[in-house]
């Protein structure tokens, strides 16, 4: 099991805060459906929620101003913000905001086959070209 940490993301300028607090009165965006609204909801921050599409358009929203920010996975957010974003948008800050649980589903009765894929994700992620990988898509977001 992996975790998925979010993380709010301002436009370049802007001084917002990293916590579940600093979003309260705010215009906030996040993908439809995606667990950044489930923790926006939930914290109850009375704000607007605006929930768009995609991640990328949910960017275009922060950078217009049509939004105070956004709420995304810290991977996505890495994503984009080493990948044509880094100059538009940042992260508001080193604060996570909820960690959530990620996996594979395999059934129940292939335990041989999650030893195995357990074993491979190990050794992948200890190796050389997963750090090569990691740095081309997320930068140096750890």
């Amino acid at each position: 099991m992996h975790l998925q940490f979010s993380k709010i993301i301002v436009a370049k300028g802007n001084n917002l805060g990293d916590t579940i607090e600093a979003l309260k009165g705010k215009r906030v965006v996040a993908e439809n459906g995606s667990t950044p609204i489930a923790i926006v909801k939930e914290a109850g921050t009375s704000g607007e929620i605006i929930p768009i599409r995609s991640n990328e358009d949910v960017l275009k929203y922060v950078i217009d101003g049509r939004a105070d920010c956004l709420v995304i996975s810290k991977m996505a957010g890495a994503f984009f913000i080493a990948n044509g974003y880094g100059n538009k948008v940042k992260f508001a800050g080193g604060h996570i905001l909820c960690e959530n649980p990620l996996a594979i589903a395999v059934s129940k009765d292939n335990e041989k086959l999650v030893k195995e894929l357990n074993e491979a994700l190990k050794q992948y992620r200890n190796s050389q070209e997963y750090d090569q990988l990691y740095k081309i898509y997320f930068g140096n977001f750890h």
